[in-house]
């Protein structure tokens, strides 16, 4: 690997870890789309099945901006799943940056 593609994989890195993105939805998908559970959300969404009753955008500098649906579809169950997802995103954000911070470290080591 070139000292150029290591710098592009870093700046993929960083890119990737800027913003977590966490959306709940409610309502019904039909599993006769083909293809990958992003396909079948992506027809759902199309064919308004869904309705979007949370989301939290968590940025790199530490802002946040945060829907939470009136609606009564977004129940405390729901809410609290959301929550639940929120944080799970933050833990798995936590692990990469500290797998990218090693890599890094690392690479600046060879470098010596």
């Amino acid at each position: 690997m070139s000292f150029k593609d290591a710098l592009d994989s870093i700046a993929k890195g960083v890119e990737d870890l800027s913003q977590l993105n966490v959306r709940t939805y409610t309502g019904e998908i039909n599993g006769s789309a083909q293809g990958s559970a992003q396909a079948l959300l992506d027809k759902a969404l199309l064919d308004g099945n869904l309705e979007v009753v949370a989301i939290t955008t968590i940025k790199l500098d530490g802002d946040v901006d945060q829907f939470m649906s009136s609606s009564d579809k977004a129940t405390s169950t729901i809410m609290a799943a959301h929550s639940n997802a929120v944080e799970a995103g933050q833990r798995s954000r936590k692990a990469m940056l500290d797998m990218f911070t090693d890599a890094v470290k690392k690479a600046i080591n060879k470098l010596d």
